[in-house]
């Protein structure tokens, strides 16, 4: 019986970095049953295609492969994104995380890491390459801190929008505009989220913010 062949996907801005993916690709173990050059194009091969991975690139013409991610993940969550990209900075590792990919690599990322990378995808694992593995980990953490931050102070998403908007010093007028609420119910929040975790002042809460991880300094 013949091995079932990984179907593959690209999207990238480059032509010289999807025909050099195409190269590295064995065609006897996977089959590419698209190209893109931008995040809707991508998403229109995955309704005619629906490949088993998509190796996605970040920056990409009218719409970016993290707004591509998050829709593709959504409509068609039996598809892998694996987000092979120049960029290593912990807010863009974030990001494709949160958007729902599978995997991070680095474009400097040696061949052996691709195809380990894609296939760790079509077994339902994650990877990631050797050059994101500490920021990874220290998202992770961050991450699992803020959820148990979250659930041991019963924080609601909408609690920690504003303390992380009261860390960027925003006032109250500024924030409820942000989330389409008014001032009189920032207001009412901030109280609330003193009473929840024992604080005083906005001072207070941006102290807990700092000491609880859900809010970091910028560099």
């Amino acid at each position: 019986m013949p091995l079932q062949k990984i179907r593959i996907a690209i999207a990238d801005d480059h032509q010289i970095c999807r025909d050099g993916l195409i190269s590295m690709l064995d065609p006897e173990f996977y089959e590419i049953v698209g190209e893109a050059e931008n995040g809707e194009k991508i998403i229109e091969i995955v309704r005619q295609s629906l490949p088993d991975i998509i190796l996605m690139d970040i920056q990409m013409s009218k719409m970016d492969g993290i707004e591509a991610t998050k829709i593709i993940t959504d409509k068609f969550p039996s598809v892998h994104i694996i987000a092979l990209t120049m960029h290593g900075q912990e807010s863009y590792i974030t990001e494709m995380l949160d958007a729902g990919a599978s995997g991070y690599l680095l474009k400097t990322a040696l061949k052996v890491e691709i195809l380990e990378a894609i296939k760790s995808a079509s077994q339902n694992k994650q990877y990631y390459c050797k050059s994101t593995t500490t920021s990874i980990t220290k998202i992770i953490k961050n991450k699992n801190r803020n959820s148990k931050t979250q659930l041991s102070y019963d924080l609601t998403e909408t609690d920690i929008k504003i303390i992380k908007l009261l860390c960027d010093e925003y006032n109250s007028e500024a924030i409820g505009r942000l989330l389409f609420l008014s001032k009189r119910t920032i207001d009412g929040a901030r109280l609330r989220i003193q009473l929840k975790i024992n604080v005083s002042s906005t001072a207070g809460i941006i102290k807990f913010a700092l000491e609880n991880g859900i809010y970091k300094t910028r560099e």
